[in-house]
């Protein structure tokens, strides 16, 4: 498992009555920015069902591809991204090749001086 999945994985919704986590059976999209989530309370004493929404509400960091039909507010980071053009300039890093990469650091050419001739 990668960090950034055991991060994801220790999100949850408590239930609104006894506190208790409560897990998101199914979801349904409602807009470009909003979605909602039907949840059950994992108490068995409590079995509270009910629907919670997700909804992006603020940009952080700008879209490389803007959909013209979102226009959320933005923090005072993203609007200086914006203005000083950082994601214009933007190239993805090149993914490495592990197995020429680990040959050469595993295995270096050994260097020997020069032979005078």
């Amino acid at each position: 498992m990668t960090a950034h999945a055991n991060r994801a994985s220790n999100l949850f919704i408590r239930c609104p009555h006894c506190e208790t986590k409560a897990n998101v059976r199914t979801s349904e999209q409602q807009t470009r920015t909003m979605r909602s989530l039907i949840c059950q309370c994992t108490n068995a004493f409590c079995a509270y069902t009910f629907v919670a929404s997700l909804e992006a509400i603020r940009t952080i960091a700008p879209s490389a591809m803007p959909h013209p039909e979102i226009d959320l507010p933005r923090t005072i980071n993203a609007e200086t991204m914006e203005r000083s053009g950082s994601l214009s300039s933007y190239k993805k890093p090149r993914k490495k090749n592990y197995h020429d990469h680990a040959a050469t650091e595993l295995n270096p050419k050994p260097e020997f001086p020069a032979i005078p001739t």
